[in-house]
C-alpha cells in the first residue's frame, strides 16, 4: 500500500513540475497563477514521499510540516489562480480580492508552525505494527483548525466557480463546469478521507489530479472543437482573415490567413485582439458594416476591407460576433490608378474655378456612373444636397466678392465633414456630395454634426456677415423604386428644402 502512494505521489510531482515549467512558457494572461497553482501542490506531495520514505523522526516531522504547511500554500494558490480566471465574469460587477482567505491562511500557518512549541495540533509516535517501521501522526485541537480552514477555502473556491459557470459566455461554459465538477470531486474525496478516518494527507492526490486537470483547461483546451474543425474545413481555403469573437471581443477561432495576419498561434489566440488594434486601431463590433483601412508595410502600401457582423440568440442577446478581413491592395490600387489618370487629363475641366470642387461637367459624369450602378442594383451611396442661406442679401447688402467668399466658407464646411466622397458645385449657392466609403458608413452622424457647424457658425456675433456661414442640407438614398439617380436626387432636394424652411422659422 505504501509503495502504491509513493508510486502515484512521486508521478504527479514529475508531471506537476512539467506542468508549472510548461505554464511559465506559454502566453497566457493568467501563466503566473497557473504555475503558482502547478508548482505549490508538488510541496506537500513531496512532504508525504519523506514521510513514506523515513523511519527518522526528525525527518517525518519534516515531511508532516511539509504536508501541512505546504497544503496552506497550495490554497493559497488555489485561491489566487481561482481569483484571476474567473476575473471580469460578469461585467458591471464589482470585484473583490480574497483578502479574509488570504488572511485566514496565514492564520493557520502561523499556529501550525506554533505546534513546535507548544504541541498543540499534533505530536508524532512511532509504530510497527504493521510490519513497517514509521512514524504515526497524532491530531490535536489545532490540525482541526487546520482542516475546517481548508474545508472552508475549498467551499469559497467552489462556490465562485458554481458562479462563474453561471455568468460567463456559453461558449466557454463548458471549460468552468468540468473544473468545478473537479473541484467537487476533490472536496468529496477529502470528505470521505475524513469521515472514513483515513489519513487526511492521502487526499492530497485529488489535488494533484486538480493541478494538471486545471493546467489543461488553462494552456490546451479550446471551446467547440467540432466547431472548429468545420470551420477550419469551409473558411481555411479562403483568402481571407477570419476570426470569431464571443460577447465580451475576445478571439476564439482563426484561421490559417488569420493566424498569419495577427502572428498567433491556435494556442495564444489572446493576442489577437492587440494585435488587431495595432494593425488597423481599436476593434469595435457593430451589427453590420464595412470599413476600408490602409496599412503601410515594407512591401508597401496596403488595403484591406474590415467586414463585422454580430450573432445574437433568438432572445436578442448577444453571443459574439465574426470578422472578416480581405486584402484588397489590388483593387484600390487600379481605382486610385485611374482617378490619378483621369485627374491629369482633365483636372481642369472637372474643376469648379470658385471653390475648387467638382464642376457640372464633372458631376454629369458622377451622375452616369451612378446610373449605371443603379441599373445594376448597386445602391450603397447617399446624395446631400447644400443650399447656402441668404447669399443674395449678402451680396445686395456687401457686393459679390464678399457673396463669393460666404460661397467658399459655406463649401469648405461641406467639404470638411465628408472628407471621403467628391463634392460638387451645381449651381451659383447650390452643393453635392455624393457620400461613399467611411461617409456612407457615418452618414447620419455627420449630417447631424454639419448641421451644427453651419448653427455654430450662423450665430457668431464677432464675425463680419458675410462670414456667418449658413445653408441647409438634405439627405437621401436610393429606396425601391428608385430606377435613376434624378429620383434620389429629387429626394435630397425635398429634404433640403425642409430644413430651409425649419432654418427660418428658428430666426
Amino acid at each position: 500500500m505504501r509503495f502504491g502512494y509513493l508510486t502515484i505521489y512521486i508521478a504527479e510531482i514529475i508531471i506537476l513540475a512539467l506542468c508549472s515549467v510548461q505554464a511559465r512558457r506559454t502566453d497566457k494572461n493568467i501563466k503566473g497563477a497557473l504555475a503558482f497553482v502547478e508548482a505549490a501542490v508538488i510541496v506537500p506531495l513531496v512532504g508525504n514521499v519523506i514521510v513514506l520514505l523515513t523511519d527518522e523522526k526528525l525527518y517525518s516531522l519534516i515531511g508532516y510540516y511539509m504536508y501541512y504547511l505546504g497544503s496552506n500554500l497550495m490554497f493559497l494558490s488555489l485561491v489566487y489562480y481561482t481569483n484571476e480566471y474567473c476575473k471580469g465574469i460578469g461585467k458591471g460587477k464589482k470585484t473583490h480580492k480574497p483578502t479574509f482567505m488570504y488572511l485566514g491562511l496565514a492564520a493557520d500557518s502561523a499556529q501550525l508552525i506554533m505546534n513546535i512549541f507548544f504541541g498543540h495540533a499534533f505530536e508524532l509516535i512511532y509504530s510497527g505494527d504493521t510490519g513497517v517501521s514509521y512514524y504515526e501522526m497524532i491530531p490535536y485541537f489545532g490540525l482541526v483548525v487546520h482542516i475546517a480552514v481548508g474545508c472552508f477555502i475549498i467551499l469559497c473556491i467552489i462556490l465562485i466557480f458554481a458562479l462563474a459557470t453561471a455568468m460567463t459566455p456559453k461558449i466557454y461554459r463548458e471549460k468552468y463546469m468540468v473544473i468545478l465538477g473537479m473541484m467537487l470531486f476533490v472536496a468529496l474525496f477529502r470528505a470521505y478521507h475524513l469521515l472514513m478516518k483515513i489519513p487526511d494527507y492521502r487526499s492530497v492526490i485529488g489535488y494533484g489530479v486538480l493541478g494538471i486537470v486545471l493546467f489543461y483547461f488553462a494552456v490546451f483546451y479550446r471551446p467547440q472543437r467540432f466547431l472548429d474543425q468545420m470551420l477550419s474545413d469551409i473558411i481555411s481555403g479562403l483568402p481571407d482573415s477570419f476570426f470569431i469573437f464571443d460577447s465580451n471581443s475576445n478571439c476564439v477561432w482563426a484561421n490559417r490567413e488569420g493566424l498569419a495576419l495577427t502572428g498567433a498561434t491556435d494556442r495564444d489566440l489572446e493576442i489577437v485582439t492587440d494585435s488587431l488594434k495595432a494593425l488597423f486601431g481599436p476593434v469595435e463590433s457593430s451589427e453590420t458594416g464595412t470599413l476600408r483601412k490602409q496599412l503601410d508595410t515594407p512591401s508597401g502600401v496596403k488595403y484591406y476591407d474590415l467586414q463585422e457582423s454580430k450573432v445574437r440568440s433568438e432572445n436578442g442577446k448577444l453571443n459574439g460576433y465574426y470578422l472578416r478581413i480581405q486584402d484588397v491592395t489590388e483593387e484600390e490600387t487600379e481605382l486610385r490608378n485611374r482617378d490619378e489618370q483621369i485627374g491629369k487629363i482633365s483636372r481642369e475641366a472637372y474643376k469648379d474655378d470658385l471653390t475648387g470642387v467638382g464642376s457640372k461637367a464633372a458631376y454629369a459624369r458622377k451622375i452616369d456612373e451612378l446610373n449605371k450602378a443603379l441599373s445594376e442594383g448597386q445602391t450603397d451611396f447617399a446624395v446631400v444636397m447644400m443650399d447656402a442661406n441668404d447669399l443674395k442679401k449678402i451680396n445686395d447688402s456687401y457686393g459679390h466678392e464678399a457673396g463669393n467668399e460666404y460661397i467658399i466658407g459655406c463649401c469648405r464646411l461641406l467639404c470638411q465633414a465628408f472628407k471621403h466622397s467628391p463634392v460638387f458645385r451645381i449651381g451659383g449657392d447650390e452643393f453635392v456630395a455624393i457620400l461613399q466609403n467611411e461617409d456612407y458608413d457615418n452618414k447620419e452622424n455627420i449630417i447631424e454634426r454639419l448641421r451644427r457647424e453651419y448653427d455654430m457658425a450662423r450665430l457668431q456675433t464677432d464675425r463680419e456677415p458675410w462670414l456667418k456661414f449658413s445653408a441647409s442640407v438634405g439627405i437621401s438614398v436610393p429606396v425601391a423604386g428608385d430606377d435613376s439617380y434624378d429620383a434620389v436626387f429629387r429626394h435630397a432636394d425635398k429634404n433640403m428644402y425642409e430644413d430651409k424652411h425649419a432654418i427660418k422659422n428658428q430666426k
